[in-house]
Parts: C-alpha cells; sequence; structure tokens
C-alpha cells in the first residue's frame, strides 16, 4: 500500500499544495512551525477520518478560510483509490472514488497508517484511555465489524449513562435497563474477543522485536485486565452478570462502570510493569516495539502493509532506537518528519523541504 500523492486547499498552512511520495522513505524537512507534522496529519485523516491530534475537525482549515480539502491517491495490491475529504466548520464529508460514503465505515481500510509521534509515549505511561485509543484505531482500521461494534457500543452506552444521570434510586436501575444490558454486553463481547485476539497476536510479534532492540533477555508482555474468555457466549455473560450487578455502585458514580470502555492491558517488561515502574528509555523502547509490531500484524491480517507515519520520533530516540527503527521501514512506505536528516543516507527514497507552507 503505497500514497502516491496528496493534494491539500485551505488546509492548516497550506493555501494549494500537491505533494508526490516515493514507494519507501520519505524524509520531510523543515523548521518547528514550517508544516511538516501538517502533510503527515492529511495523510492519516484520509486514513482514520480525524486528525491524531485535533479534537476538532475545524481546527485543520486554514485560519480566515470557510472550508478545507484533501485529496489523496493510493495504490494497493490489487486497485488504486482516491479519498476526498472536505471539511467544514461543523460538517465533515468524505468520497472514495468519487462516491459520497454515509458510514466511517465504509472509509476504515481504505487507507491504513501506524502513526508514531512522541506522544505515543502515551501508549505506555499515560492512562487507560490511551491503551484502548491505540487498539481501537489499529482494530478499526483492520476490521469493519469491529468499527461497528464499536460504534453501537457507544452510542448504548451513551443512552445507558443518560438513563443512570435520570433515576433516583436502585430499584429505577432495575427497571429500566435490563434491556439496555443485553444490547451493551452483546457489542461489548465481540470488542472484548477482538481486543483479546489483538493482544495476544501482537505481543507474540512485538516480544522479539523488544528483546532485539533491547537485549534478548529483556521480554514484554501485554496483559489484559481480563481473565480469558474461551468463546463469546462466556464473554457475553460474564459481562451481562456484571452489569446487571453494579446498580448501586453506578447510582453513586452516575455512569456505566463495567465495560469494554474501562478496560485496560499492562505493558509488562521483566516482569514489571512498565507505566509504574519502566524507565523513560524503557517506556519509548515498549512503544517502539509496539509500533513496529503493528506494522506486521497489519500485513499478516490484511495482506498488505501500512503506510507508516512518523512525526519527529528520531529526536527522541537514542542511535539504538533510531537505527532499528529505520531498519524497520525497509519495504514501507515511510513519511518521516524531522528538522534534519542526519542517519544514513541509503534508507532515503526522496527528501521532501517544506517552508512555510509550501513543500518542494
Amino acid at each position: 500500500m503505497n500514497v502516491t500523492k496528496v493534494s491539500l486547499t485551505t488546509f492548516r498552512n497550506y493555501t494549494h499544495q500537491t505533494v508526490d511520495f516515493c514507494p519507501s522513505l520519505n524524509v520531510i524537512e523543515g523548521l518547528n512551525t514550517a508544516g511538516k507534522t501538517n502533510l503527515v496529519e492529511s495523510i492519516y485523516l484520509c486514513g482514520v477520518g480525524k486528525s491524531p491530534r485535533a479534537s476538532r475537525d475545524k481546527e485543520m482549515i486554514m485560519m480566515g478560510a470557510s472550508e478545507a480539502h484533501v485529496t489523496l491517491w493510493v495504490d494497493k495490491k490489487y486497485r488504486s483509490h482516491r479519498v476526498d475529504v472536505h471539511l467544514l466548520p461543523n460538517a465533515k464529508k468524505i468520497a472514495i472514488d468519487g462516491v459520497g460514503i454515509t458510514k466511517m465505515a465504509e472509509l476504515m481500510g481504505v487507507v491504513n497508517v501506524v502513526f508514531f509521534a512522541p506522544d505515543e509515549l502515551k501508549i505506555v505511561k499515560a492512562d487507560p484511555q490511551e491503551r484502548r485509543r491505540f487498539v481501537n484505531i489499529s482494530l478499526c482500521q483492520q476490521s469493519k465489524p469491529y468499527y461497528t461494534a464499536l460504534a453501537r457500543y457507544n452510542k448504548i452506552l451513551e443512552n445507558r449513562n443518560a438513563l443512570i444521570k435520570e433515576a433516583r434510586t436502585v430499584e429505577d436501575l432495575a427497571a429500566l435497563l435490563p434491556d439496555w444490558n443485553v444490547q451493551l454486553a452483546e457489542e461489548g463481547a465481540k470488542i472484548i474477543l477482538a481486543r483479546q485476539d489483538f493482544l495476544e497476536a501482537l505481543q507474540s510479534i512485538a516480544d522479539p522485536i523488544h528483546r532485539a532492540i533491547a537485549g534478548e533477555n529483556h521480554d514484554l508482555k501485554l496483559r489484559y485486565n481480563r481473565a480469558f474468555a474461551p468463546d463469546y457466549d462466556v464473554v457475553y455473560q460474564n459481562l451481562l452478570t456484571d452489569l446487571s450487578g453494579n446498580y448501586a455502585k453506578e447510582l453513586a458514580l452516575r455512569y456505566t462502570a463495567t465495560g469494554p470502555h474501562r478496560d485496560d492491558f499492562a505493558i509488562v517488561g521483566n516482569q514489571l510493569d512498565l507505566r509504574t515502574y519502566g524507565s523513560q528509555g524503557q517506556q519509548r523502547t515498549a512503544a517502539l516495539a509496539l509500533k513496529l509490531a503493528e506494522i506486521s500484524y497489519f500485513e499478516k491480517n490484511t495482506g498488505e502493509k501500512p503506510i507508516l507515519l512518523l512525526d519527529d520520533v528520531l529526536s527522541e530516540l537514542d542511535a539504538n532506537r533510531r537505527e532499528a527503527l529505520l531498519k524497520a521501514t525497509d519495504g514501507i512506505q515511510t513519511l518521516l518528519t524531522c528538522t534534519e536528516f542526519t542517519e544514513n543516507e541509503a534508507f532515503v527514497g526522496k527528501r521532501i523541504q517544506v517552508k512555510n507552507g509550501s513543500a518542494t
């Protein structure tokens, strides 16, 4: 899978710009605030449907402009696609090959991306929501059923939480929630099973990568905070039981207290939870191993390598980790931003200079 070019119109600090990419390592150089990250962000937007850093779509519209457009062309194993994203202050329209989509699930899998930036260290050291976000973004791109189940789950959860906020007694919840419990457990079980399989597969790939970077004696394990369940029926019944037995706690908290929206997984090195006990170097190595493993997982699961987006990560890594990362880009289209590239030129396929919203 390779992006051949992207065209930007009043997107961030780009007025009108078209950029071509090579199938290997594209080094995007420029000073801070020149627009390097904006270029990478546009690729991510066409893959995931949202920004990796902005909470609101309208933040990607150039100051003073009424709208923004991004058009991306991608070559895949069996065919090519064009993705158009049209951003308005209060709306977003997406088309694939000139045909507008009505559900975001239709975009998933058209352009697969793996994004790595210094902030991605949050996977290891931040709150559980960052680890859930990592899993969700990866699985949503690779599985439309997962994306659909997650979207349904979040909608049901919103309705269930609204009822909890209105209730005054446990008896109110016992009368109002059973049907919502069933619906939430149905979608939640699908999510939990997919995450369980994902984490098991990812660990098997990430562990040898981690050992290669950190040393053969430094293992990496991923521990889901749910006990392993063999099939859908078991997961569904366990989740339904939890939802039905939590009314007193939920009445006090005023929200749904159990379910995959509260799940987490531990990233463990040599029996130590790296979130709590890992050094910054250990946390960086673990995050890097997970991202590199995610690339291999994409290929095994979809038959194609994703596009790797590296935003200003070299400055955060020591020489050993930089070399491991650049070696991993072999055979993968990579867009790497930096202020200055001083690594081995043999890695580079194309250099792109960015200055004041202009890429050459």
